[in-house]
């Protein structure tokens, strides 16, 4: 039989918004959006935080996760890679013999229907992880810098060239990757991983507090949360 969990990152000490984690985000913490839909998939045994905050773990297990354990402070800092922190937590539960892990972002728009066509697209290849990822809505060779009110493009070959033509470059949609746990390869953005496209209406990067203002908004549009 197999046996999935989630586990969540969920440090103290976010710079640009306070307490970004567990911030009441259309009236509840932040966390509880990821916690809520990896709950609500049916897909995992185990929910788990992953976090260095006392503050943080008593509200992830109000919400229905579990914490067994406190993060290292070298796990916890701004230059960590979260790759590194899920390695960690398989590092410490070995034994529990699970087959896949989903690392899930503290995201609001994450869906379960997401975490599950995801799954099921990764079980169904020989890769090691699959990720979501957005489409980007510009080509990145068109763009440019201004130093002293002089532009410089970063690819003049393409000055001509229209958008259309161009090839679609993707990013990073920051809401989950799964990953075997007996993985040949750490996770990475190559041939052993494959992409889960998000729809751009459930994107919204969340890194400031314009932003956080911004992604309520657009959550109470698309969820009718008055």
């Amino acid at each position: 039989m197999i046996r999935n969990v989630a586990v969540i990152p969920a440090r103290a000490g976010s710079k640009r918004i306070k307490d970004k984690n567990i911030k009441s985000f259309c009236g509840k913490p932040l966390i509880d959006y990821a916690i809520n839909e990896a709950l609500g998939s049916d897909l995992f045994d185990e929910v788990f935080v992953s976090t260095d905050s006392r503050e943080i773990a008593d509200i992830a297990i109000k919400c229905g996760a579990k914490v067994p354990y406190y993060r290292a402070p070298r796990l916890s800092d701004d230059f960590t890679p979260l790759w590194e922190v899920t390695l960690d937590f398989l590092k410490r539960f070995e034994g529990k013999k699970y087959d896949y892990c989903c690392t899930l972002f503290c995201n609001p728009f994450v869906r379960k229907e997401s975490i599950k066509e995801s799954y099921l697209k990764l079980i169904q290849t020989d890769k090691d992880h699959c990720f979501s990822v957005r489409k980007l809505d510009y080509h990145p060779g068109r763009i440019f810098t201004v130093n002293n009110d002089t532009c410089e493009m970063l690819s003049p070959g393409n000055f001509n060239t229209r958008t259309q033509d161009l090839p679609v470059f993707y990013e990073e949609a920051a809401q989950f990757r799964w990953s075997k746990t007996n993985f040949s390869s750490p996770f990475s953005y190559d041939y052993n991983s494959i992409a889960f496209p998000i729809p751009e209406y459930l994107v919204c990067d969340i890194d400031t507090e314009q932003d956080w203002s911004l992604a309520e908004l657009k959550f109470k549009r698309l969820f009718h949360h008055e």
